[in-house]
């Protein structure tokens, strides 16, 4: 099911934000790993050492903010703030991601000129 099918499933429920946000993180997650692996196989070792450590900062990053927001969010410890807000954590998750495999994709035009994503955006 594609992106904009899934939307229109949706049916209002904070439930249904967690699971459409969840599928395109998922969706994004993909694209990005795609890129990152074709642009390994791209750069000198160099230029691949520090897309390494790019990506691993990024990803040091999104967990070390689903920690955060698992404390505040999931675990109640400053109290709840609701379902609402756990499924645009999601969301903003998906978001975060898509933004980092638009930044490979870019590299990966810059070097070959073309951009062959796994999945349409539609």
């Amino acid at each position: 099911m594609k992106y904009a099918e899934l939307c229109e499933t949706y049916d209002g429920s904070s439930r249904m934000i967690s699971e459409i946000a969840s599928k395109n993180k998922n969706w994004w997650y993909t694209e990005m790993k795609v890129a990152y692996n074709q642009l390994l196989k791209l750069l000198d070792e160099e230029d691949s050492q520090n897309l390494i450590k790019s990506q691993t900062s990024w990803e040091s990053y999104l967990e070390n903010k689903k920690y955060i927001e698992e404390i505040f969010f999931y675990q109640h410890k400053y109290d709840s703030v609701g379902e609402l807000r756990k499924a645009l954590s999601v969301s903003e998750e998906a978001e975060e991601t898509k933004a980092r495999a638009y930044s490979l994709l870019e590299y990966l035009y810059i070097i070959n000129g073309e951009i062959n994503m796994v999945f349409s955006e539609q």
